[in-house]
């Protein structure tokens, strides 16, 4: 009777590990549907809004997605530093006329406010797995703009001490830290074996063990029963 049991389980065992196949295909379909309405739904990161398709579309409709936002990141850091030196050294050490410390401040301000628009009006990341600053991108904009500012009021003491550390700082971390993460070999670890666990159509739960190889090795996978059958007597 024992025999003929365990008989039987290894049959329904074979017939849900047939079954598998189909289950995880129609899962892999029902994941393709969704990415697929995804993308028709939501734009990518870094293309133009459709609210300003109208009126930029036939400016910025040829460039490439994050095209625009790329020369406006560097647009903006260039008139923010600018921006900052003028009112930092616009005065005491250049000694600008009224006219051109005035037309300075108009053109980087007004390179500054465009730069973040442009960046405002393309499509932002959407995958949010840690926090996000609010506002993108006008907090972040204007808090490098005061950073800045606050920056070019230190001293050239301090700026040496600065520059010491942190070229001690990089060396540390790149001549040693880099190589002894605790955070890079656990990863390392966890691309050596990749388990997950597959509920089949009769209800039994089966775990599915999977072997990374290098490239130009096929993938080994073993699957195995939580339930051990019971033995024969």
């Amino acid at each position: 009777m024992d025999l003929a049991a365990t008989t039987n389980e290894s049959q329904t065992f074979a017939q849900d590990a047939e079954g598998l196949k189909e289950y995880e295909s129609f899962s892999d379909k029902l994941q393709l549907v969704e990415r697929q309405k995804t993308v028709t739904e939501r734009r990518a990161p870094g293309t133009l809004k459709a609210r300003w398709e109208p009126y930029l579309g036939r400016f910025l409709g040829d460039c490439e997605p994050g095209e625009v936002v790329a020369f406006s990141v560097m647009a903006l850091m260039v008139s923010g530093v600018s921006l900052c030196a003028v009112l930092v050294f616009g005065n005491n050490q250049l000694h600008l006329p009224v006219w051109s410390f005035t037309l300075l401040l108009v053109v980087f301000s007004l390179v500054f406010l465009l730069s973040l628009c442009l960046i405002w009006a393309h499509e932002q990341q959407t995958n949010q797995k840690t926090f996000q600053v609010p506002l993108v991108p006008f907090v972040p904009g204007f808090s490098i703009l005061l950073n800045v500012f606050l920056m070019l009021k230190l001293s050239p003491l301090t700026w040496i001490r600065f520059t010491v550390w942190v070229a001690a700082g990089l060396l540390v971390y790149f001549g040693y830290g880099i190589w002894h993460s605790k955070e890079g070999l656990r990863e390392q670890q966890g691309q050596d074996v990749a388990a997950r666990y597959v509920v089949l159509p009769s209800g039994s739960l089966v775990e599915t063990v999977q072997n990374v190889q290098p490239e130009g090795h096929t993938h080994s996978t073993h699957t195995s029963p939580l339930e051990n059958p019971p033995n024969s007597r």
